[in-house]
């Protein structure tokens, strides 16, 4: 009963800090996500011209091998760039 008051009392300050805290962890999601792909990026831009390098001497390793590694690489991009973040849960705690 006190909860359901409290909360109704201060329904438009609740709304507010949760589009706030919405705003936040969406910013933080982004930033993440692009480090994080940036990561990604380069891990597999090493291992392809790893490949390319080693194909020059080694005729066994196949150019639809690179271009798989280069296909996973965009993919996984995609992928990652729909990443978002969502607010699943909240906690009110009241003291006083």
């Amino acid at each position: 009963q006190i909860i359901h008051q409290l909360i109704h009392n201060h329904q438009e300050k609740l709304k507010a800090m949760f589009a706030t805290a919405d705003n936040i962890a969406s910013q933080n999601c982004a930033n993440q996500t692009q480090i994080k792909i940036a990561t990604m990026i380069t891990h597999f831009n090493q291992e392809i011209q790893r490949l390319k390098s080693l194909q020059k001497e080694n005729k066994n390793i196949r150019d639809d091998e690179i271009s798989n590694m280069e296909n996973q690489r965009d993919e996984l991009e995609n992928v990652m760039n729909k990443a978002y973040a969502r607010l699943d849960s909240s906690r009110l705690i009241v003291a006083g």
